[in-house]
């Protein structure tokens, strides 16, 4: 049996125990179902949960009201003839009655056939329910599977970050004394750029320092900061390129995309 048919068998077992399958449907799964363990649980369910219905519902009777409007058009058309026919023989009389109560009894006849049919559908319109209620049950379970799975992984420790390079910055002009620390951190959200800078010159009105990134004549902006007591820190995740150095300046504003200012430290990052 091919995989598409083996499928095929499994998408089987919900008309299978409603005994909606064809004799040769029946016999394929049924010699299918001695080798599926899946198929095997899922059928024992199904079937538990199907032989709850007898005691879900109770056999409901007739209504009083079909049947006796039923009988009393037939057994009422039956009287009206008899009294019609008024001085006919008791042979006649006997016939109608006997005539009036045969109707009545096909009457109620059909009147029982047509609720057993009514309730016919009405099983099986339960059980199809009972097998879509377990189908959804089984997917509720997946899904929560899925999000107990979902759960654990966010319940765990985070990776450790690796400390990739670390350089220090140095002064770029003799007469300043500012220091600091240019630091590469690769972790599981990327790779990270930290820098940290203390006795930086203070700043006039809207100066501001800016970071970058410098490889060969490229130079990317790596963010922007204003210092603080003349210290001063940012963190940049960027796409690892294999920079040259790392350079803070001082600009005039915090809106530039290239370096327009002096130089106050920077650092090779070439090992």
């Amino acid at each position: 049996m091919t995989n598409h048919q083996e499928e095929a068998c499994c998408e089987g077992v919900e008309l299978y125990v409603l005994d909606a399958l064809t004799p040769e449907e029946t016999a394929e799964f049924e010699a299918h179902l001695a080798g599926c363990a899946a198929c095997r649980g899922k059928l024992a369910e199904l079937r538990e949960t199907i032989g709850l219905l007898p005691l879900a519902s109770a056999p409901a009777p007739v209504p009083d009201g079909m049947r006796s409007r039923v009988l009393g058009r037939v057994l009422g058309s039956a009287e009206a003839q008899r009294v019609g026919t008024g001085a006919g023989s008791a042979e006649t009389q006997r016939a109608g009655a006997d005539a009036g109560s045969a109707a009545g009894a096909e009457a109620e006849r059909r009147v029982w056939k047509r609720g057993a049919a009514y309730w016919r559908w009405m099983s099986l319109g339960l059980s199809a329910a009972v097998v879509g209620l377990a189908l959804y049950a089984s997917d509720l379970r997946g899904d929560l599977r899925e999000m107990e799975r979902l759960v654990a992984e966010a319940g765990k420790p985070p990776e450790a970050a690796k400390m990739e390079k670390m350089v220090q910055l140095q002064p770029a002009a003799e007469q300043l004394v500012s220091k600091g620390l240019a630091s590469i951190v690769i972790d599981d959200k990327g790779t990270h750029l930290i820098v940290t800078a203390e006795n930086l010159p203070a700043v006039q009105k809207e100066q501001a320092f800016q970071v970058w990134l410098i490889k060969g004549e490229q130079k990317v902006n790596a963010g922007t900061f204003y210092p603080h007591d003349g210290k001063g820190s940012i963190s940049y995740t960027f796409q690892p390129q294999d920079y040259d150095m790392v350079a803070i300046t001082l600009e005039p504003d915090a809106h530039g995309e290239q370096p327009r200012g002096a130089m106050v430290m920077m650092a090779g990052l070439k090992s």
